[in-house]
């Protein structure tokens, strides 16, 4: 399906060559079967989850429920945090010329540093247990007087 969409210039085919910018490449198909296998495996994935969860309601008696919802989360916060971290790699390149190491490195550290901040705090706001159990690990570790030495009286010397 994508490598007929790709080979005939056709709508859907135009609009994943502008998405993936490689208008200019010879032979587009190829890039075809990679999302023709993509879609391949989320389809199987998707397929799979249906069919254990059914499995595992009928064999043991327990629902699945609050995974398919968390799920839902990490998948939704991955896809938010991605676009976000592509946006503002795309505006620094955009805004300063790639033509030493350090600013190719400062591009991906700062789009890294984009998407964790995006992907945990989607998660923090939309509930998800996990995160908040490592804010407040984190929390308790760093502002925590526990962690002082015994004799350390907080009179700097």
């Amino acid at each position: 399906f994508f490598v007929h969409a790709l080979a005939e210039r056709t709508l859907l085919g135009v609009w994943i060559l502008a998405i993936f910018r490689i208008a200019d490449v010879p032979h587009p198909e190829v890039v075809g079967l990679g999302l023709g296998f993509a879609a391949g495996l989320l389809g199987d994935t998707v397929a799979l989850a249906v069919l254990l969860k059914f499995y595992v309601s009928k064999s043991l008696g327990v629902k699945l429920s609050p995974i398919a919802g968390e799920s839902a989360k990490i998948i939704a916060a991955a896809l938010l945090a991605g676009s976000i971290a592509y946006i503002v790699r795309a505006q620094f390149a955009d805004a300063v010329p790639l033509i030493t190491w350090a600013r190719v490195m400062g591009e991906g550290a700062l789009a890294a540093a984009t998407g964790f901040a995006v992907y945990f705090g989607v998660l923090l706001l939309a509930g998800s247990e996990d995160v908040a159990l490592l804010r407040g690990a984190v929390a308790r570790r760093l502002f925590s007087l526990r962690i002082l030495p015994a004799y350390w009286d907080g009179e700097g010397k």
